[in-house]
């Protein structure tokens, strides 16, 4: 916007000077010619003094004509002008006379008597007359500094009615954008719901577009929990009966062979992990809609004791510590956390718990080779176990331990990570949870978890 301004204002004060300029140098020519034929018609005619009469005369004509002022310099001494008093020698530039003395044509700009003005002196006759038109440029001047005002107060104007309005917009974008990160930052918490909050009119096909794929994600992923629960269902009688004859083959196992009971003791083991994924699948399809939060506060010290028993040592800050739950919901947490450790790194080893703030804190620990720095994020996807639960052969994880522990503290408004125990290996899956819970969950329940236990 300066810059736009200060360009006109440059443009325009050339554009006036130019043509001022040329107006006037035209004049000046036009006085120089008819100038140097007067001299040259009237020399020989008349003597010096009736000659510099008819010349003072001949000029006054011409400045009253013309509106520029003439000054003649006749043979090196002689002055002449309408009017000596007002306009003389005085009122030129000696660089100018100095210039104009040697032969040579040149106009000048300056202030003179407090007003600026334009000058150009043109030899005549060879030099034994010097012609000089002066003109007043202040007129431009002033309007030249009447158009710097104008545009001056005029740029103070744009620039705030800009900035007025660029905020207004600014807000309106950035409120907008806002809508947007918070729906962005629902989904990546696994809560896909559509913007309902308005929106800038510009932004509206993209609200919608956005709001299009939220939905689509959704039927998707309403169609993977239902299929995954049709088939969990439909799993469960044949693997019933599975488990049933498996317990049978067991009572009969010493009559077998010794490869017959190995494969025997694989298969129990392979049928272990399978009922357990088919339980996690059954839990993890859950919607979390679904699922009402029965909260009770809960002393930390002796859920932590019944849960785990003598087998883990709990180590508490303050044993007084109580915090707001489901308490079914949170024993799947930490006995998900239990069993991981047991699956990869030989048991746990400790569990801390503290309070900061309003909120708990529980870190259980154990000795395995820890996780790597590229996998403390993807342990807790679904069926993802990590480079070393991969290396583990033996192991009858099944990959949504971790998933369904991040689901359930999510529930309750709390968060879960994993960091090192220290540098020569082990991990501290910490477990964050508010105090209270800010709001309880509404929505009709099912029956899922109920079946799930069954199995």
């Amino acid at each position: 916007m300066v810059g736009f301004a200060t360009a006109t204002y440059f443009i325009t004060r050339n554009i006036l000077l130019d043509r001022q300029e040329q107006n006037f140098l035209e004049v000046v020519e036009d006085h120089s010619i008819r100038v140097e034929e007067f001299l040259l018609t009237s020399e020989a005619t008349y003597s010096e003094a009736d000659l510099i009469s008819r010349l003072r005369d001949f000029i006054s004509e011409l400045s009253s004509d013309s509106g520029v002022q003439v000054l003649l310099r006749y043979k090196d001494n002689i002055w002449l002008s309408p009017n000596p008093l007002n306009l003389n020698r005085s009122a030129l530039d000696p660089q100018l006379i100095e210039t104009v003395s040697s032969g040579n044509s040149s106009i000048m700009r300056y202030e003179f008597e407090g007003e600026l003005q334009q000058v150009a002196g043109v030899p005549l006759a060879g030099g034994r007359l010097l012609y000089f038109g002066i003109e007043s440029t202040q007129n431009t001047a002033d309007i030249l500094n009447l158009l710097t005002v104008i545009i001056f107060v005029g740029s103070i104007i744009a620039v705030i009615v800009t900035t007025v309005i660029g905020g207004v917009l600014i807000r309106r974008s950035f409120a907008t954008i806002g809508a947007f990160r918070r729906a962005a930052e629902d989904i990546r918490e696994g809560s896909i719901a559509p913007i309902s909050e308005p929106v800038d009119p510009d932004f509206e096909q993209l609200k919608d577009s956005f709001n299009r794929m939220q939905r689509a994600i959704n039927r998707r992923i309403e169609r993977e929990q239902q299929f995954a629960l049709e088939v969990s269902h439909e799993l469960r009688s044949p693997l019933t009966t599975i488990i049933v004859s498996l317990e049978t083959l067991k009572s009969y196992s010493e009559k077998f062979p010794g490869q017959a009971q190995q494969a025997l003791e694989l298969l129990a083991v392979e049928v272990e992990r399978f009922r357990q994924l088919l339980l996690d699948l059954l839990e993890i399809s859950r919607p979390p809609e679904s699922i009402i939060l029965d909260l009770t506060f809960i002393d930390a010290q002796k859920f932590m004791k019944e849960l785990l028993g003598q087998d883990v040592p709990i180590v508490l800050e303050n044993s007084s510590i109580q915090f707001e739950g489901d308490e079914k919901l949170l024993s799947q947490v930490f006995l998900n956390l239990l069993r991981n450790a047991q699956e990869y790194a030989d048991g746990a080893t400790t569990v801390n718990v503290w309070r900061e703030d309003d909120a708990i804190f529980f870190a259980m620990e154990d000795r395995g080779p820890g996780v790597e720095d590229e996998d403390k994020e993807k342990i807790f996807d679904r069926f993802t176990r990590g480079s070393v639960g991969l290396n583990r052969g033996k192991s009858s994880g099944t990959g949504l331990g971790l998933a369904i522990a991040k689901e359930r503290v999510r529930l309750h408004n709390g968060d879960i990570w994993v960091e090192d125990v220290n540098s020569r290996g082990g991990a501290r899956f910490v477990v964050k949870l508010p105090l209270t819970q800010p709001m309880t969950k509404s929505s009709d329940t099912t029956n899922i978890y109920s079946e799930s236990q069954m199995l």
